[in-house]
């Protein structure tokens, strides 16, 4: 599941969680949490280890999206 980017979707998928016993598995991008007037909120990514507890997380280092070349570049700037 993608990782909502507010705190209300959240809690609903953390209390699902809680009553079903489901385990977690979330994906997401906190350069892509740029929404915060429609009540996006980047400790949803920086600080999910204090909502969720124990996690593992497993980073995406390689992306198929843009040639390496692209990334190169554009890297410079960010």
């Amino acid at each position: 599941m993608l990782i909502p980017e507010s705190f209300s979707p959240f809690k609903l998928i953390m209390e699902i969680r809680n009553l079903s016993g489901a385990r977690l598995v979330c994906v997401g991008d906190d350069w892509q949490s740029i929404y915060h007037l429609a009540g996006s909120d980047i400790s949803l990514f920086s600080n999910f280890g204090n909502y969720v507890g124990q996690h593992e997380q497993l980073l995406i280092e390689q992306t198929y999206r843009d040639s390496q070349p692209l990334i190169d570049i554009t890297s410079k700037f960010i």
